[in-house]
């Protein structure tokens, strides 16, 4: 049967911002739905011939729900009801949205997910039903979650703040089976006393538990192969007034799912890193890991309990501690085509890095509500990190050298914050911070003769840092009518002492950065549809760096001011757009600061022109969005535009055996221009959901090669990504991706060096019963130039089948069981051809026993 029709307002335009259900009047269960299209039309076609009357919905945010009554006659298989709907006034209260594959409800700025209706059999953790919901974006690969484009702030339990911005550990190990709703709370604070006085971009997700579960509920899974193994335990406590959660994870099967992966540490932990000391060997080759994920070979012991403890109604104490230790190797052959100056030469490297990660942190946390009015916060952290790296390098095809690193790090912070609510438009506030960070580093060429520079010796260097960091600042907060007003005064002092010890000599370095400011913010907003924020940040910074290498001190005072406007236009409840301008004076990393030469690696060596120069940045942006969550689809496009003026410059003196580099900093401008579009869709006839992901990005920089003068270079970078997920009821299903990027560098007078590669991916799912399920993954990597190669294609199987506590699992990886991997990249001077070793195919056979 099929039912159509047309829906318009009052004055008979079509209408598409709406919704039609066919419900079973008998059993009021909704049979199917439909949306319909700019003109208005809608089409619903069933097979159910058992139907004997049946009600059609009509209804939207905007308009006042229509219902037909229908009688079913089974000689006629063609209905044709239309609706003319009535604008009502739009009310922020609740409004429901239900059919077959979606279910959202929307309140304020809270929209609240049903899992059971994006939860598919495969979806062991909430991480992978999070990726099903229409609004948010998962990058599984590092834990990271976007609502409607913007990062979240954490992932609350039931209200509850227990994980802070270290969300990832829970999104990953969360049982979705546990879990009944999700919510997306925007204008987040994590402080509740400016709610409602200032507008905030924060945004949360909210888990909220079924109440039928065990307070305590967990999982442990057990699995093992030839010369492999894993082991998963978690445990999740959800009483009112205790909530924990443990994890502990064992694993050499390439898989970091943990806070301690590189890129999730960087995120979840940035105030550390910005606070943190000079690592000399950032940039070197023995302390890089692969970016490709195959590469990765480990041996991870992991554990983190976080508890948070409602002592009274006023009083909340949270604690975090976590174990990681791993064993990881990474090796690969290079061979890089260099031009510089219109000569050409050829390097090459095969080699082998290996390390040994030890990291224990800990953070504590009490909130005590003083008052209805006035709350008291203390937070503490402290890091422990250990790390030894070892790289054995064959150079040239020549010469072996076997390097080591060692890498230990103490730091610690602590916050104090008092917040006083003075009346009901008034807010006051103090803050006091403090950081302290040590680290000692060391490095050892072991096997081969001493490399010589400039008349030194490097074979030996070991560095002794601490980094101390104290601020405070007051904060005023008003608000009268329309307008709200932010006062901040703050003074921050920041000293870092380095010490670098050679063979022959020691240098001394002490920094010290003493700066005070006075920022006032002010937002100006209109029905809710249009908001206007300027902020001005006003100060006076003194620098001073003694440098014994150079036997200089430098001094630099300067005033400054940073100013950022933004302009935000709401036209409905889906669509927005931003404006946004900033001008900013920042200094460069304290990396840039010392002047004598170093060795980071055998084929390396750095140094700095010391400079306490201001880097000015602007940056200008333009972003529209429009999120329809209930047709879900999406659109974004982003525009950006930023200027550098005394940006850092790398020099470089290359040659077969060694680089030379030193940073400086010029006047001349750097500039970067990005435009990115998305488009996300779901076809609803085919079942299928369509994303369409395109960046582009142009920059122009400047290096200096081989004695030569500076020149320009210019950058361009074109990704073009195309994701296609089934929505299938029955027996199949597929996730499937496809993504391209095209690379183009040219230095200024010479020529231009080109990159492309080719990835795609395809995820078979197979149900064979409500039960039982097997996915098979093909991956395809290609290189510019490569036609279809099969040792560039990797696949991958499992087998899972549930029981009522019990689920049994196959798992494999790399069946083809690939040793190396290809892959290109290009610089404006070289070219170079990396392959990368991978790891042995592995099955394990496990089980998952859940309680």
């Amino acid at each position: 049967m099929i039912f159509k029709g047309i829906i318009t307002n009052n004055e008979g335009n079509p209408i598409d911002d709406c919704y039609v259900l066919l419900i079973n009047s008998a059993s009021e269960e909704v049979i199917n739905y439909a949306v319909p299209n700019v003109k208005g039309e809608y089409f619903i076609n069933i097979h159910n011939k058992k139907l004997t009357n049946v009600k059609i919905k009509c209804q939207g945010l905007a308009y006042k729900t229509e219902t037909q009554l229908l009688k079913i006659d089974k000689e006629l298989a063609n209905y044709i009801v239309n609706f003319k709907l009535t604008s009502r006034e739009i009310k922020l209260d609740e409004v429901i949205v239900i059919f077959d594959r979606v279910a959202v409800k929307v309140k304020n700025d809270t929209v609240e997910y049903d899992v059971t209706k994006f939860k598919r059999l495969e979806d062991r953790k909430i991480i992978n039903v999070l990726k099903n919901m229409p609004g948010i974006q998962v990058d599984e690969r590092i834990g990271l979650i976007q609502y409607k484009g913007k990062p979240i702030e954490t992932l609350l339990l039931d209200g509850d703040n227990l994980f802070g911005k270290s969300y990832s550990i829970g999104a990953r190990n969360i049982s979705s089976d546990i879990v009944d709703k999700v919510e997306a709370i925007e204008d987040y604070h994590d402080n509740k006393l400016k709610k409602g006085l200032k507008k905030s971009d924060k945004v949360v997700l909210n888990l909220k538990f079924k109440k039928d579960k065990f307070k305590v509920s967990g999982e442990v899974a057990v699995g093992g192969g030839k010369d492999s193994h894993l082991v998963n335990a978690n445990i999740i406590n959800l009483s009112s007034d205790i909530k924990g959660f443990g994890v502990f994870n064992f694993n050499n099967i390439s898989v970091n799912q943990t806070p301690f992966q590189k890129e999730t540490y960087a995120i979840e932990n940035r105030e550390e890193i910005e606070n943190a000391t000079i690592d000399f060997f950032n940039e070197s080759s023995i302390t890089q890991t692969s970016i490709f994920p195959r590469s990765y070979i480990n041996n991870i012991k992991f554990g983190s309990i976080s508890n948070l403890l409602k002592v009274t109604d006023k009083i909340k104490i949270k604690n975090a501690i976590s174990y990681f230790n791993d064993n990881y190797q990474y090796s690969f052959l290079s061979r890089n085509n260099i031009e510089i100056n219109n000569e050409a030469f050829l390097t090459s490297n095969k080699t082998s890095n290996s390390a040994i990660p030890i990291f224990i942190s800990m953070a504590n946390e009490v909130d005590i509500d003083l008052s209805n009015n006035s709350i008291l916060k203390y937070s503490n952290r402290i890091v422990d990190n250990k790390n030894d790296f070892d790289q054995i390098n064959l150079q040239n095809e020549e010469n072996v050298f076997e390097t080591q690193i060692n890498h230990s790090k103490l730091y610690y912070q602590q916050n104090l914050s008092f917040t006083k609510k003075i009346s009901n438009n008034d807010l006051i506030e103090l803050n006091i911070f403090n950081s302290n960070d040590f680290r000692k580093q060391s490095i050892d060429i072991l096997n081969q003769e001493d490399i010589f520079f400039n008349g030194n010796i490097f074979n030996n260097e070991s560095f002794d840092n601490r980094r101390n960091i104290f601020f405070s600042d007051i904060l005023y907060l008003k608000k009268m009518d329309n307008w709200n007003f932010e006062f901040i005064v703050r003074h921050r002092l920041d000293t870092e002492n380095f010490k670098i010890n050679t063979i022959s000599n020691r240098y001394d370095y002490q920094f010290k950065n003493n700066t005070t400011n006075f920022i006032t913010t002010t937002n100006f907003e209109k029905n809710k549809k249009f908001r206007l924020t300027g902020k001005i940040d006003i100060g006076f910074s003194k620098r001073e760096l003694q440098n014994d290498f150079d036997n200089v001190r430098l001094n630099q005072d300067d005033f400054f001011v940073n100013s950022e406007f933004k302009m935000k236009f709401k036209f409905d409840s889906k669509s927005n757009l931003s404006l946004n301008f900033e001008n900013k004076n920042k200094l460069n990393d304290n990396y840039y600061l010392f002047s004598n030469p170093i060795l980071i690696d055998s084929r390396t060596i750095t140094s700095n022109i010391s400079s306490l120069e201001f880097q000015k940045r602007w940056k200008t942006y333009i972003n529209f969005s429009h999120y329809d969550l209930l047709r879900q689809s999406s659109f974004t496009f982003l525009s950006s535009y930023e200027e550098i003026k005394n940006s850092i410059v790398a020099e470089q003196e290359i040659t077969e055996d060694i680089n030379i580099i030193t940073y400086f900093q010029i006047p001349q401008n750097r500039k970067d221009i990005n435009l990115l579009a998305s488009k996300t869709f779901f076809v609803d006839y085919i079942d299928n959901k369509i994303s369409l992901n395109s960046n582009a990005n142009f920059s122009r920089y400047f290096n200096a090669l081989n004695g030569s003068d500076i020149s320009q270079v210019w950058s361009a970078i074109y990704n073009t990504n195309i994701e296609i997920n089934s929505a299938f009821k029955g027996f199949f299903n597929y996730k499937s991706n496809i993504g391209l990027t095209y690379i183009e560098n040219k230095q200024e007078n010479s020529n231009t060096f080109f990159n492309s590669t080719l990835n795609a991916r395809l995820e078979a799912i197979f149900q064979f019963t409500k039960k039982s399920y097997s996915k098979i993954e093909n991956e395809l990597l290609l290189p510019r130039g490569n036609g279809f190669d099969k040792n560039q294609l990797f696949i991958d199987f499992s087998f899972n089948h549930k029981g009522k506590n019990i689920e049994y699992f196959i798992l494999s990886r790399n069946l083809l069981n690939k040793s190396s991997f290809n892959q290109i990249s290009v610089t404006e001077f070289s070219t170079s051809v990396f392959s990368s070793n991978l790891f042995d195919r592995y099955i394990i056979f496990g089980l998952n026993y859940n309680f």
